[in-house]
């Protein structure tokens, strides 16, 4: 059964200040049809890795991209992924850039050029519909890149896209949780998680280091790309 796009496009018309319009709509797995209103946390699912990507999409104009990223999934090309989409105003008053977050299943990470053709679908159809991007760049909340920092996917010409990642089982914490839980030095891996110092990872001149080190890390594990 394919996604209700018919359900999709009536919680994007609730009220503003209701419940699904300030939390995400989940989808946790794509090749479903489980469809969940009102999330605050994770879409769900079981996909097997960490590589999550962002998408920024022009916040006024989150329902329609929405219901064309859907209907996308919706094909039988399109890979399989656990997905969640900003509700109304939690596209304009969440963490900047990321009105849509979604990781690919771990069978999907095997296939670059599959990976590479939903992006440049979800690309071309954006851009088709006059959608553009969010007007607060990613990585602008402050308070936000004390723990998270997301590096932008760039095309194959090396230019940046709208499309952004990081990966989730790296976790920044506090120094004195990080010692408390067992860490030693800088950065330790804890089964699939990839843990770091706070302290070591705001002193970091460039913050794109950090993916650096999970990619070195977790190379053996997940076949990824940084360009598209």
């Amino acid at each position: 059964m394919p996604i209700s796009l018919e359900t999709l496009d009536k919680i994007y018309h609730s009220d503003f200040d209701s419940h699904e319009s300030k939390s995400w709509i989940a989808i946790p797995d794509s090749k479903g049809d489980e469809l969940i209103a009102g999330v605050t946390g994770s879409s769900g699912g079981n996909p097997g890795n960490g590589w999550k990507i962002h998408i920024s999409i022009d916040p006024e104009k989150i329902a329609e991209a929405a219901h064309l990223i859907v209907q996308e999934l919706n094909s039988e090309r399109a890979p399989r992924v656990s997905i969640k989409l900003a509700g109304k105003q939690l596209a304009h008053t969440g963490q900047p850039s990321k009105q849509v977050a979604f990781i690919f299943y771990e069978e999907e990470l095997k296939n670059k050029l599959k990976i590479a053709a939903f992006l440049n679908r979800i690309e071309f159809l954006l851009r088709s519909h006059n959608i553009g991007v969010d007007p607060r760049p990613i990585n602008s909340d402050e308070e936000d890149i004390q723990t998270k920092y997301d590096a932008v996917l760039l095309n194959t010409e090396g230019k940046p896209t709208r499309f952004n990642y990081r990966n989730e089982w790296c976790i920044v914490m506090e120094d004195e949780l990080y010692y408390e839980v067992g860490g030693r030095g800088d950065t330790a891996v804890q089964g699939q998680q990839i843990w770091v110092k706070q302290s070591y990872y705001l002193g970091l001149p460039d913050k794109n280091i950090i993916l650096a080190i999970v990619l070195l890390i977790l190379s053996r594990k997940s076949n990824w790309i940084l360009q598209y």
